[in-house]
């Protein structure tokens, strides 16, 4: 399909993309998509004309289920665990390059990082902004991260400030 000349086969081939992709064991799951949907593998379009197998009979349906439903529930867990466990894995990958947040108590003086985006017609540009405002005064911590602040005018920076502007 991709060395064609002509890309326009797609409607044809997107069906067999799409099975490869729903048939393909997950690295991190062990199983298919496929089967931790439907639990069970699909059969190709071989399997389905070569198949043999006869239709169950009513009566004997629940006692052939039940040890495919027990073997389907142990798979689920499995990747459950599996998931988790990936998680945990990523996690601490990741967490390895954070470092913590800055620790502000109430009362301290901060300067707030300040975003602002370019607009060429005031001929304004965010790269010769100061990247920061302030100083702030920390009123209280709102959460881990985050902190109340108001603006703080008794710094001398300030002051210069206000006269020169």
């Amino acid at each position: 399909m991709l060395v064609d000349p002509e890309h326009r086969r797609w409607p044809e081939v997107l069906p067999a993309v799409r099975f490869a992709l729903n048939t393909a064991p997950n690295h991190g799951t062990g199983h298919s998509a496929a089967y931790l949907t439907f639990a069970r593998e699909f059969r190709s379009p071989v399997e389905v004309v070569n198949d043999l197998r006869t239709i169950v009979d009513q009566e004997n349906y629940m006692p052939q289920i039940t040890p495919y439903l027990r073997t389907f529930a142990h798979h689920l867990q499995e990747v459950r665990w599996q998931v988790e466990r990936q998680q945990e894995v990523r996690k601490e990958a990741t967490d390895k390059h954070r470092r913590p947040g800055p620790a502000y108590k109430e009362g301290d003086l901060v300067l707030v990082e300040s975003h602002r985006v370019s607009q060429a017609v005031k001929w304004f540009s965010s790269k010769f902004a100061p990247r920061r405002e302030g100083p702030y005064r920390v009123n209280k911590q709102v959460s881990p991260t985050t902190y109340a602040t108001n603006y703080y005018t008794g710094c001398p920076r300030t002051q210069r400030q206000a006269k020169t502007g």
